[in-house]
C-alpha cells in the first residue's frame, strides 16, 4: 500500500510539472505564431520609461501584502500606407517586474528619437510590438521543466518496476 501511495505522489508531481511545461510551451508557440503573421516597418521612439504601480497580493498563509511592481514602456510612432499609428506595446506578453532596475534594463538600449523596428499586424496595423524575441525566462523554464519531467518520469518508472518485483 505504501508503494501505491508513493506512485500516486509521483504521478501527481509528474502531472503538475507537465501542466506547467504545457503552459510555458503554449506561450512560446503563441509568440512564434504571432511572429509569422507580422510585417515590419521602421518607427521612431517618442517616449520611454518605467511605470510603477502598487498591487495587493492576498496570500492564504500570510494575508494581504502591498507590493510595488514596475513595467517598462516604449511609446513609438510608425506609418503604414500613409496612416500614422502610435503604440506602447513592447512584447506579445507584457510583464511586470518587482525590481525597477530589471524593468529599466528592458529598455535601456533605446533612446528617444531613435529609429526602431516595429512589428505590426498587416490586417490591423494599429496592433504592434517592438520585440519579437522569446524571453530568457521562457527558455530557462522550458529547459528546467523538461529535465524535471524526465527525472520524475524516470523515478516514477523506477517505483513501478520496484513494486512489480
Amino acid at each position: 500500500m505504501n508503494k501505491f501511495i508513493d506512485l500516486v505522489i509521483w504521478a501527481i508531481i509528474l502531472f503538475v510539472i507537465g501542466y506547467i511545461h504545457f503552459l510555458v510551451t503554449t506561450q512560446v508557440v503563441e509568440v512564434y505564431k504571432v511572429r509569422e503573421k507580422l510585417d515590419w516597418i521602421d518607427g521612431v521612439v517618442v517616449e520611454l520609461g518605467v511605470d510603477k504601480s502598487t498591487i495587493v497580493v492576498d496570500d492564504v498563509f500570510v494575508g494581504p501584502s502591498v507590493s510595488d511592481v514596475f513595467r517598462p514602456y516604449v511609446k513609438y510612432e510608425y506609418i503604414v500606407e500613409g496612416v500614422a499609428y502610435t503604440s506602447n506595446r513592447i512584447t506579445v506578453y507584457e510583464r511586470n517586474y518587482v525590481d525597477y532596475l530589471e524593468a529599466n534594463r528592458q529598455i535601456e538600449s533605446l533612446k528617444k528619437g531613435e529609429r526602431i523596428r516595429v512589428w505590426y499586424d498587416s490586417n490591423d496595423p494599429g496592433v504592434s510590438i517592438v520585440n519579437t524575441d522569446i524571453s530568457t525566462i521562457h527558455i530557462i523554464s522550458l529547459a528546467v521543466l523538461t529535465v524535471l519531467l524526465i527525472v520524475v518520469f524516470y523515478l516514477m518508472l523506477k517505483q513501478i518496476f520496484e513494486a512489480v518485483e
